[in-house]
């Protein structure tokens, strides 16, 4: 199945999108970056404008990072295909340290994934109940499991 089909059936499943951090694009908020890549195919929405593409004739996932990278680590591939990219989603449980894996060496990059793991609020277990569910509904829809990142 190609990239962008997998998107379609990603998009179609019953998944908690917000504690993914992977809200889908919507024709009423077309709003695009100044570094969102001309022609790019918006595919999903982190937090604080972080967003996922695809380019023409490609089936790379991008991640578009507005508000902490710079020049060079605006536009950085998260992903060689969309189902790659979900093995990343799985291990790290939402996309905003994917977001941030440009900016962070492997020590930090697991260091944030356990803060992240540590963050809890009165109330949290539902919806971490929810997250894990999507993130079970996704692997076991697209036969993946998470990948074990070596460096960040």
């Amino acid at each position: 199945m190609s990239t962008r089909e997998d998107v379609k059936t990603f998009f179609g499943l019953p998944l908690d999108f917000s504690m993914l951090e992977l809200e889908p694009e919507t024709g009423a908020d077309p709003v695009r970056y100044f570094c969102t890549p001309e022609n790019a195919e918006i595919i999903g929405w982190g937090s604080c404008g972080t967003h996922f593409v695809l380019l023409p004739g490609d089936e790379a996932v991008y991640c578009v990072e507005p508000e902490m990278a710079e020049e060079g680590t605006f536009v950085l591939p998260v992903g060689a295909d969309f189902r790659e990219f979900l093995s990343h989603l799985l291990y790290c449980k939402c996309t905003s340290p994917l977001a941030q894996i440009f900016m962070l060496d492997a020590t930090r990059f697991r260091k944030l994934l356990e803060d992240n793991a540590a963050n809890t609020w009165p109330g949290c277990e539902e919806d971490f109940k929810s997250r894990d569910a999507s993130l079970d509904l996704l692997a076991e829809t697209f036969h993946i499991r998470s990948r074990t990142h070596s460096s960040g």
